[in-house]
């Protein structure tokens, strides 16, 4: 049997001091070698333009992400990788630019956004994603909020749910 899923941070506990690896740039050319991986969850600051220099994202369905940087360059190269139809961030930084970049992303079916400080129309907004079947966003949205969501992503399976601190994802 062959390694198929691999996570370098702990996607079961927030913890900021002891659930992430520490990974350095140079160290993903090793990561690249494991060929049979279908999801890779990757953290410790690294930068998006990094990433998407790995040949992994050729084969992987799945990429998780926590605090990575730099996102852009990263989403600029995914409708080159038709397989990777499940992506996951965590603490990265949501910027207009990374906002709009993601709304372009052809394949993703299933995005998961936690920690990311979007607003409610930001995640409306994922409607232009075609492909886009499930949305799950942990965010610090009242109620009132939640609901517009819902009300407007009826199509989609959504999962809204409040961050806090010491939460499990």
């Amino acid at each position: 049997p062959h390694l198929e899923h691999l996570c370098l941070y702990n996607s079961l506990i927030k913890s900021d001091q002891w659930d992430e690896s520490i990974i350095k740039p140079s160290e993903l050319k090793d990561i690249d070698k494991l060929t049979k991986l279908k999801s890779l969850g990757l953290c410790s600051q690294l930068d998006g333009a990094d990433i998407a220099r790995m040949k992994l994202l050729n084969t992987l369905t799945g990429l998780k992400l926590k605090k990575i940087q730099n996102l852009p360059a990263l989403l600029q190269c995914l409708n080159s990788h038709p397989q990777l139809t499940e992506l996951t961030l965590v603490k990265v930084p949501l910027n207009k630019q990374s906002l709009e970049l993601l709304k372009k992303c052809r394949y993703i079916k299933k995005l998961t956004i936690m920690e990311g400080e979007i607003s409610p129309d930001d995640a409306i907004s994922f409607s232009k994603i075609k492909t886009l079947s499930s949305l799950r966003i942990t965010s610090k949205w009242n109620e009132a909020e939640k609901n517009r969501v819902k009300s407007a992503l009826k199509t989609l399976k959504l999962e809204l749910s409040t961050y806090r601190t010491g939460q499990y994802y």
